[in-house]
Protein backbone atom coordinates (compact mmCIF):
# COMPACT_ATOMS: atom_id res chain seq x y z
CA UNK A 1 0.00 0.00 0.00
CA UNK A 2 1.32 3.42 -0.96
CA UNK A 3 1.54 6.06 1.75
CA UNK A 4 -0.09 9.42 1.14
CA UNK A 5 2.15 12.34 2.05
CA UNK A 6 1.16 15.97 2.54
CA UNK A 7 3.71 18.70 1.84
CA UNK A 8 3.72 21.50 4.43
CA UNK A 9 5.87 24.58 4.20
CA UNK A 10 5.99 28.34 3.98
CA UNK A 11 4.08 30.14 1.24
CA UNK A 12 3.25 33.67 2.38
CA UNK A 13 5.98 36.17 1.63
CA UNK A 14 7.77 33.92 -0.85
CA UNK A 15 7.97 34.62 -4.58
CA UNK A 16 5.15 32.78 -6.37
CA UNK A 17 3.93 31.62 -2.96
CA UNK A 18 6.85 29.15 -2.89
CA UNK A 19 5.05 26.95 -5.41
CA UNK A 20 8.37 25.94 -7.06
CA UNK A 21 9.63 24.41 -3.79
CA UNK A 22 6.38 22.49 -3.33
CA UNK A 23 6.51 21.27 -6.92
CA UNK A 24 10.15 20.16 -6.62
CA UNK A 25 9.33 18.27 -3.41
CA UNK A 26 6.37 16.61 -5.12
CA UNK A 27 8.65 15.33 -7.88
CA UNK A 28 11.09 13.82 -5.36
CA UNK A 29 8.38 12.34 -3.14
CA UNK A 30 6.59 10.80 -6.12
CA UNK A 31 9.85 9.18 -7.23
CA UNK A 32 10.16 7.76 -3.70
CA UNK A 33 6.79 6.07 -4.17
CA UNK A 34 4.47 8.35 -2.22
CA UNK A 35 1.06 9.54 -3.31
CA UNK A 36 1.54 13.27 -2.85
CA UNK A 37 -0.87 15.96 -1.70
CA UNK A 38 0.68 19.22 -2.87
CA UNK A 39 -1.15 22.32 -1.58
CA UNK A 40 0.26 24.35 -4.49
CA UNK A 41 -1.61 22.05 -6.89
CA UNK A 42 -4.74 22.33 -4.76
CA UNK A 43 -4.44 26.13 -4.94
CA UNK A 44 -3.95 26.10 -8.71
CA UNK A 45 -7.01 23.86 -9.09
CA UNK A 46 -9.20 26.63 -7.65
CA UNK A 47 -7.52 29.46 -9.55
CA UNK A 48 -4.97 30.59 -6.98
CA UNK A 49 -1.70 31.00 -8.86
CA UNK A 50 0.54 32.43 -6.15
CA UNK A 51 1.03 35.79 -7.84
CA UNK A 52 -1.62 37.60 -5.82
CA UNK A 53 -2.68 37.62 -2.20
CA UNK A 54 -5.74 35.75 -0.99
CA UNK A 55 -9.10 37.17 -0.04
CA UNK A 56 -10.27 36.35 3.47
CA UNK A 57 -12.74 33.86 2.01
CA UNK A 58 -10.01 32.14 -0.02
CA UNK A 59 -7.77 32.00 3.04
CA UNK A 60 -10.46 30.33 5.16
CA UNK A 61 -11.23 27.88 2.35
CA UNK A 62 -7.55 26.94 1.93
CA UNK A 63 -7.07 26.51 5.69
CA UNK A 64 -10.07 24.19 5.87
CA UNK A 65 -8.95 22.22 2.79
CA UNK A 66 -5.34 21.94 3.93
CA UNK A 67 -6.16 20.80 7.46
CA UNK A 68 -8.55 18.18 6.05
CA UNK A 69 -5.73 17.06 3.74
CA UNK A 70 -3.42 16.67 6.74
CA UNK A 71 -6.04 14.50 8.43
CA UNK A 72 -6.41 12.42 5.25
CA UNK A 73 -2.68 11.72 4.79
CA UNK A 74 -0.41 9.13 6.38
CA UNK A 75 2.71 11.30 6.54
CA UNK A 76 3.42 15.03 6.59
CA UNK A 77 6.63 16.32 5.03
CA UNK A 78 7.95 19.67 6.28
CA UNK A 79 9.79 21.87 3.79
CA UNK A 80 12.65 24.11 4.94
CA UNK A 81 11.34 27.23 6.65
CA UNK A 82 8.22 25.51 7.99
CA UNK A 83 9.03 26.73 11.51
CA UNK A 84 8.57 30.34 10.32
CA UNK A 85 5.13 29.68 8.83
CA UNK A 86 2.01 29.84 10.98
CA UNK A 87 0.18 27.61 8.50
CA UNK A 88 2.90 24.94 8.35
CA UNK A 89 3.35 24.98 12.14
CA UNK A 90 -0.40 24.50 12.53
CA UNK A 91 -0.41 21.65 9.98
CA UNK A 92 2.46 19.98 11.85
CA UNK A 93 0.64 20.22 15.18
CA UNK A 94 -2.60 18.86 13.69
CA UNK A 95 -0.58 15.98 12.21
CA UNK A 96 1.12 15.33 15.56
CA UNK A 97 -2.21 15.46 17.38
CA UNK A 98 -3.72 13.03 14.85
CA UNK A 99 -0.80 10.60 15.21
CA UNK A 100 0.59 11.11 11.70
CA UNK A 101 4.21 10.41 10.87
CA UNK A 102 6.13 13.68 10.53
CA UNK A 103 9.34 14.00 8.51
CA UNK A 104 11.48 16.92 7.49
CA UNK A 105 12.19 17.11 3.77
CA UNK A 106 15.89 17.77 4.31
CA UNK A 107 16.21 14.63 6.46
CA UNK A 108 14.48 12.62 3.78
CA UNK A 109 16.93 13.93 1.18
CA UNK A 110 19.94 13.18 3.39
CA UNK A 111 18.86 9.69 4.45
CA UNK A 112 20.50 6.76 2.68
CA UNK A 113 18.36 5.18 -0.02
Amino acid sequence: MTSTIYIAGPMTGYPNHNFPAFDAAETVLTKLGYTVINPANLDRAVGIDGSLGLTQEQLVDTIRRDLNSVLDCDVICLLPGWENSLGAMTEKEVARWAGKKIIEYIDLLLSPA
